[in-house]
């Protein structure tokens, strides 16, 4: 009766606050390495703390304490919100376990209200109870299903890194809640992608100086702004094995229009909205490494530079902002100059690829004695049409190998190979192996009740890497086609990105498509593009199909 008693007293005090003053509840309860804990040095964390908007999208530098702030104003909510509940989510259940760990659990031992309120008899790393309200923490690799419990507040850790078909399961856990509180917040990787789609479609805020000599504003930038004595190539030019004869522990941000040292201090400061007039739902803050001036120096960030094998990682973590390296992705204005006009030639042998779905799309290319990979015909067409229009294509391009996607139609492919040997269903698989391409060709055993199997096993994002350099190099060329802006807009669609591994947690590279997946075009031509690679091993059983030798263009 005492214990409920004080709970019911403890209650009481924490509706003295609202969500207005919950920087005040997290100073007020909660503590830092033993202290109360302080926005010092992270006065900026202010702005994002207070903004009313329902919703809020940060797009952040790594170092800057925002994983911090979140845990603490999630349990400051559930506090001053009686009877509510927050659903937190990390990348993967490891990482969700790691930080209950290390820094959920110092932040509830170290305070008095949590400590007190929690029930002892639910308080996992996974579900937590304060009071009447519940703190619910999980990971988005390796769970079978969202969190399946409706939620006030909903916050996503590291956006971009976490499974973005979990991410969405998500978005109805707060529809039947008064408050609908969503936070999300992450290190950015590319453009239009995760985080920095989020960010794009929020009131974009972004923290400028005011430089204390010529009192002009400006938003600081890295490469625009950060000068070192005797160093007039840009910075990116700096690396490990050059970075001892460059003077980086004098590098300074200096003002763009007097040249001066600004100061970086709140007082010089000002959160401005890019986009006022905008009305969108979600309030974003773009938070820079120049945020936290007392925490991360200039001269480590020049230094820090080197330390990445790839500059993306470096833009990425340690400048917060999205990165996309020309030399390695595709552009529209590269795929533009390979669409070229032309015919197929007239002698030797096709292949075919095909992505399935309600929408088919079909592609017909062959690879010549040149080496070049050459698109002469690709269509959509829907799924009650597709096997007429394959025995039709099959037929004018006298197609030789076809692979076509083994799913979700997979009784399509099998009835298809009854009648055409040479036809493979595609099967994606990821794994450490070298092999890229492999083939499964098994024949029916009624004795045993095994059905044959014919398929092309692809490593998936070794195959996209090969297939994109292949682009890259410009040794493919597609024929003008009426399709053509949206072949493009779906080799664009995938993009090669950094996301933690399920089982391990570490990062890897691998092929995501955007929110919107339009990526059927993409898919269909590594399966014409794999038809290719497998075209030899066919021929040397039909040595009397020949491979086309040449390409002819017509007349401009």
């Amino acid at each position: 009766m005492l214990l409920e008693h004080l709970e019911r007293i403890r209650a009481e005090t924490s509706a003295k606050y609202t969500l207005k003053n919950t920087p005040d509840w997290i100073v007020r309860n909660t503590r830092l390495r033993g202290e109360p804990f302080s926005f010092k040095d992270h006065e900026f964390q202010l702005q994002i703390l207070t903004d009313p908007s329902a919703e809020k999208i940060v797009r952040k530098c790594s170092q800057v304490g925002l994983t911090e702030l979140s845990l603490r104003e999630t349990l400051a909510i559930i506090r001053i919100l009686v009877g509510s509940a927050a659903i937190y989510t990390m990348p993967t259940a490891t990482d969700a376990e790691k930080v209950a760990k290390t820094r959920l659990n110092p932040i509830i031992s170290g305070s008095k209200d949590l400590s007190f309120s929690i029930n002892p008899e639910v308080n996992s790393n996974q579900i937590k109870q304060f009071g009447d309200s519940f703190f619910y923490f999980g990971g988005t690799f390796g769970q079978q299903q969202a969190i399946s419990t409706p939620a006030d507040l909903i916050v996503h850790d590291e956006v971009d890194f976490s499974n973005m078909e979990v991410l969405t399961t998500y978005e109805s856990r707060n529809t039947h809640s008064a408050y609908k509180l969503r936070r999300e917040f992450s290190t950015p990787t590319l453009p239009g992608r995760g985080i920095s789609a989020r960010f794009d479609r929020s009131r974009r805020h972004f923290n400028f100086v005011k430089c204390c000599d010529c009192n002009e504003w400006f938003l600081p930038s890295y490469d625009d702004h950060v000068k070192i004595p005797g160093w007039d190539k840009p910075l990116d030019e700096i690396t490990k094995d050059n970075i001892h004869t460059v003077r980086w522990r004098e590098a300074v941000l200096v003002c763009p229009h007097c040249g001066t040292w600004p100061e970086l201090i709140p007082q010089f400061r000002e959160w401005v909205c890019e986009n006022p007039s905008e009305q969108h739902t979600a309030a974003g803050y773009a938070v820079s490494p120049f945020d936290a001036p007392a925490i991360i120096t200039t001269p480590w960030l020049v230094e820090k530079s080197t330390k990445y094998e790839r500059r993306a990682d470096f833009v990425n973590f340690n400048l917060g902002l999205p990165y996309e390296d020309k030399k390695e992705s595709l552009t529209k204005a590269l795929l533009d100059s390979l669409h070229i006009r032309g015919e197929a030639a007239q002698f030797g042998s096709y292949c075919f690829g095909a992505d399935m779905g309600v929408t088919c799309h079909l592609l017909v290319g062959t690879v010549d004695l040149a080496g070049q990979f050459i698109v002469v015909h690709f269509e959509k067409c829907s799924i009650a049409d597709f096997e007429k229009r394959k025995l039709e294509l099959c037929a004018k391009f006298r197609v030789l190998v076809s692979v076509i996607d083994a799913f979700p139609y997979t009784d399509t492919v099998l009835r298809l190979q009854n009648s055409d040997p040479n036809l493979f269903g595609g099967v994606y698989h990821n794994s450490k192996n070298l092999a890229i391409y492999s083939v499964t060709d098994k024949p029916e055993v009624p004795e045993e009740g095994k059905l044959p199997i014919k398929q092309a096993k692809i490593n998936r994002n070794m195959a996209f890497d090969e297939l994109n350099s292949l682009i890259l190099r410009r040794q493919a060329v597609f024929l003008n086609n009426p399709h053509q802006d949206e072949f493009t807009r779906h080799l664009l669609d995938l993009k090669r990105a950094p996301v933690p591994d399920k089982k391990t947690g570490e990062i890897e590279y691998v092929w995501v498509k955007s929110e919107r997946g339009e990526d059927h075009f993409f898919n269909g031509l590594l399966y014409l593009y794999t038809a290719t690679r497998l075209r030899a091993m066919v021929q040397a059983q039909y040595p009397f199909m020949l491979p086309v030798s040449s390409f002819r263009l017509k007349n401009p």
